[in-house]
């Protein structure tokens, strides 16, 4: 049980700073 909730943390972590790299870079225009 341990291993998937930091299974599923890890994605969840993940995907917000890739959402936040998106924005980052897709307001700069690059």
């Amino acid at each position: 049980m341990v291993l998937i909730a930091q299974y599923y943390t890890m994605i969840l972590v993940v995907s917000i700073e890739t959402e936040s790299f998106n924005f980052l870079f897709g307001f700069e225009g690059i």
